[in-house]
């Protein structure tokens, strides 16, 4: 399982905290899969993801406003695909389709490494 390190942080103590929450529910969905818990379940954590989900962005693209980060615009359309993503996973369960775990759990491991690691990360230079 993963947890917050270093190289995840943005130096923004709430935005840090909500990181690692995002990484514990990322976490709980990679058990629940490898337990083959229901996908009832399932869709219940991708929900719950989702939810934090629109709480972190508007957290955090309040943040960039608040330090006149350049890349607002593009850093927001980033959040905003990840959400039509997630919206169309939990679509997909709904409907009764097979199979996505390890699909949607690669998905969100890459947002976490990609966009948390890497994106997130550029918000330092102007804390």
């Amino acid at each position: 399982m993963r947890s917050l390190t270093k190289e995840f942080t943005t130096g923004n103590e709430t935005l840090d905290k909500q990181h690692e929450d995002i990484i514990n529910l990322i976490n709980k969905f990679q058990v629940s899969c490898e337990m083959n818990i229901n996908d009832d379940d399932l869709d219940e954590i991708l929900s719950e993801l989702t939810d934090y989900a629109y709480t972190h962005f508007a957290e955090e693209e309040a943040f960039m406003r608040s330090i006149s980060f350049p890349e607002y615009t593009e850093h927001k359309a980033l959040h905003q695909e990840f959400i039509k993503k997630l919206n169309a996973y939990n679509a997909q369960f709904m409907a009764g389709t097979k199979n996505l775990e390890r699909e949607i759990l690669a998905f969100l491991r890459g947002w976490e490494n990609d966009h948390v690691r890497m994106e997130d990360a550029k918000f330092l230079e102007y804390v």
